[in-house]
């Protein structure tokens, strides 16, 4: 009984989608004993049933939560039965935060003490990613709010599961529009931010918590900001906890690699710094902050030569493609010009292709329901003294996707 698992039974069912369970450390139940004395108790397993089976829509199957989603799940209803303080979950990239945030989503909207649950994602496209992904775990549970006033209808309806964006939401709460959604303030509103680290650092957070007097704030993240790693604007240096409290649950990379839910690390170092391979970049830039070592045209023209040199090696002559992940999205139009440059002087013959969301949580005319530009007030945007540089990085984005079709003709 050493390697104890369990599964949703579906046909064709693969040893793949079979789970060890665990305790909420992570760490593995693998004895039949201990796994009947935690899984199999009348309590433990009624509960599994009745609120941790989601059938798939689109697939027609049957999905159970794992150890980590219902820990983290029980966590969060626990907070909301117990307390008004925020809260947040870090779950690492690729672990399943959708289903995990759907499933308290589903189960905190039918608690008599929680008025509504809105679920917030920071970008139009996540809009309507996030609906059509609920959706498919349980049809028709949710629809996206198209503008600021179908989010106030939303709101101020019977809707128990409303899903929107920052944006949106920051506009519901401005001068302009707060009026309509006055009944709210003294609601039990939880509001469920996925990727909470991405647009909780400026204005946004406090107008949200101003106006909704009784909200609570749970926050889901893969890449918590912690002092080392803080950005610093018109606020200081804030942290997720600063904004969210306590971590309430944790599911880590190194947990996901040792479960085999993610792929492990082959990381090898080149440059200056840690260069353990006789590779020919050298990067001789002292005495300057990271940022500028980030920026470096030398650093960056350094970098493209050694992809171009060792692009094929790397990827086994072409089998696979390759990712690069920069800092901002100056950075990618730097790295992409300089490639196609280097392309067009007959350097290389790789495919480039780049994307990105132009001007980062930039308020769209459709997220302010097309107020004039004189009437904006920049004062609500995200994130405090950003440049946006929304023309230049639209336009330049255009011209790659330009790029893009020419060379599949798409």
């Amino acid at each position: 009984g050493g390697n104890t698992k369990y599964l949703a039974n579906n046909k064709l069912q693969s040893v793949k989608q079979t789970f060890f369970w665990a305790d909420s450390n992570n760490k593995n139940i693998t004895e039949l004993v201990d796994f009947t004395a935690s899984f199999l108790n009348p309590d433990h397993l009624g509960k599994m049933i009745a609120h941790y089976i989601v059938i798939n829509e689109t697939h027609k199957v049957m999905m159970v939560l794992r150890p980590y989603q219902y820990f983290a799940t029980e966590a969060i209803i626990h907070q909301v039965k117990n307390s008004n303080d925020n809260a947040y979950i870090w779950h690492t990239t690729g672990s399943g935060k959708t289903l995990t945030s759907f499933k308290a989503s589903q189960i905190l909207m039918e608690l008599p003490e929680v008025y509504k649950v809105v679920f917030v994602v920071d970008r139009k496209d996540l809009d309507y990613q996030t609906m059509n992904e609920f959706n498919a775990f349980k049809k028709d549970s949710v629809d996206v709010t198209d503008n600021t006033q179908s989010l106030i209808k939303q709101l101020t309806d019977n809707t128990k599961l409303v899903l929107t964006t920052i944006q949106k939401l920051n506009n519901a709460v401005s001068q302009k529009n707060k009026s309509n959604i006055e009944s709210l303030r003294d609601k039990k509103i939880v509001f469920i931010f996925d990727e909470c680290h991405r647009s909780q650092f400026g204005d946004t957070h406090d107008r949200i918590t101003k106006f909704f007097e009784k909200s609570q704030l749970i926050g889901f993240t893969g890449t918590p900001i912690f002092a080392e790693n803080a950005s610093k604007n018109d606020y200081g240096k804030r942290t997720t906890k600063d904004l969210f409290g306590n971590c309430l649950h944790k599911y880590v990379i190194t947990d996901a690699i040792h479960d085999q839910n993610v792929l492990r690390f082959g990381i090898e170092y080149v440059g200056k710094y840690k260069n353990t391979s006789k590779t020919f970049i050298d990067i001789e830039v002292e005495d300057i902050d990271k940022q500028e070592v980030y920026d470096s045209k030398k650093r960056i023209n350094k970098i493209v030569d050694y992809i171009i040199a060792y692009h094929n090696q790397k990827t086994f002559d072409r089998d696979y493609s390759a990712l690069l992940a920069v800092s901002s999205i100056d950075n990618v139009i730097q790295y992409y010009d300089l490639f196609q440059e280097k392309k067009e002087a007959g350097e290389h013959d790789l495919r480039i292709a780049t994307i990105f969301t132009y001007g980062v949580n930039e308020d769209s005319d459709e997220a302010q329901d097309f107020l004039p530009a004189d009437e904006v007030d920049f004062d609500i945007l995200v994130e405090p003294e950003t440049q946006y540089q929304s023309n230049h990085s639209r336009d330049k984005l255009e011209r790659y996707i330009g790029h893009y079709n020419a060379m599949y003709g798409t």
